[in-house]
């Protein structure tokens, strides 16, 4: 159907706006004194994934790509909101002892 296409192009679309963001925001934090090598090494990650799943596209079906997706970004989310934790758990530490 049409309408279910074009909603769930929209909910992916706005999916990766907000990750996009929310990487960018915490990378200029983690890595503000040199942030330039960390954002060239995320690009470089995500240009390599890409790479990755334009070779195995055509030859897995569409459920084995939903799978490897799914997967990834659990783990994707899982350790982006590790790495949130320990930077607010760090800066709390520090405002506490300053």
């Amino acid at each position: 159907s049409l309408a279910i296409a074009l909603a769930c192009s929209f909910g992916l679309g706005f999916a990766d706006s907000c990750y996009n963001t929310q990487i960018y925001s915490i990378l200029g934090t983690l890595y503000s004194s040199n942030s330039a090598p960390a954002f060239a090494l995320f690009k470089f990650v995500q240009s390599i994934a890409c790479a990755c799943a334009l070779f195995y596209a055509a030859v897995a079906n569409l459920y084995v790509q939903l799978c490897i997706l799914a997967i990834f970004a659990s783990i994707g989310t899982v350790t982006f909101v590790l790495v949130e934790w320990k930077n607010k758990r760090e800066s709390a530490n520090n405002f506490h002892q300053s």
